[in-house]
């Protein structure tokens, strides 16, 4: 059963951003969400950690109940609302979970403010964005361009051409990735051409690509633990928990004894 999440509207880099609380001892884990989800996404896999870390969720702009501003999506005002709120609730420093585009916010923290950073959890993140662009623009069934003005159109501006340095990484790491054999947005109960030729071009070139990302952020990143799950989705935290919750317990185990 997911623990019972606190939620808290902070003013934080001159915005509304809710914070979500579950449990109240040890140090701070916080959390970072992927593109379009609020911090409640992350109850069952808080509720695996409360007995050793105080968990913190954020919302990030853009997302309610979180403030929309029209601009702000740039990634260094991204990471500085992640900056404000943790001075906001008095974390000096603590240890981070981040899914997806979440990786991306974490990475350039970890880069800029070091000494706040214990450690790094990317869950299907650790990937160089540029590299992904050009993948999933061949994808089948790729999404038509979001309106110019939305959230998700803003981020990619700069999200497509960008490259992040995570050879600069110098905390404890642990970068876990997801494979799955068929297209994710194809309807379990459809078979035919067009879905057919998604699932290959996942096998075929998604699948080859993620192994070639995390093998190359083990070279970047050699103090890192990087781990491959098969037939997991990209919102791993949710359908794999149960194996993914052991691999990061050993992870927090093991650094906790250096």
């Amino acid at each position: 059963m997911a623990a019972p999440g606190q939620n808290e509207a902070l003013t934080a880099n001159g915005i509304k951003i809710y914070v979500r609380t579950w449990g109240s001892r040890g140090p701070t884990l916080v959390l970072l969400t992927g593109l379009g989800s609020p911090a409640d996404t992350f109850d069952e896999l808080a509720a695996e950690f409360v007995d050793r870390f105080r968990v913190i969720g954020l919302t990030r702009r853009g997302q309610p109940p979180s403030d929309c501003p029209p601009s702000g999506y740039d990634l260094a005002t991204l990471v500085d609302d992640v900056s404000a709120v943790l001075d906001t609730v008095n974390v000096d420093r603590a240890h981070f979970v981040a899914h997806s585009l979440g990786g991306l916010e974490l990475t350039e923290l970890a880069l800029r403010r070091p000494h706040q950073v214990s450690s790094l959890v990317l869950l299907d993140a650790g990937f160089d964005p540029a590299s992904a662009f050009k993948i999933f623009a061949r994808d089948p069934l790729a999404a038509p361009d979001a309106d110019r003005t939305s959230v998700s159109a803003q981020i990619d501006q700069w999200w497509r051409q960008y490259t992040p340095s995570y050879s600069k990484i110098s905390a404890p790491t642990l970068s876990i990735y997801a494979l799955q054999s068929r297209h994710p947005d194809n309807p379990p109960d459809i078979v035919d051409e067009r879905t057919a030729a998604a699932d290959a071009y996942w096998r075929s070139v998604v699948d080859p690509w993620v192994r070639e990302q995390a093998r190359a952020f083990g070279r970047q990143v050699p103090h890192a633990q990087v781990v491959i799950l098969d037939e997991a989705s990209h919102y791993l935290y949710k359908d794999a928990r149960t194996r993914v919750v052991p691999i990061m317990r050993e992870f927090y185990d093991r650094i906790s004894a250096w």
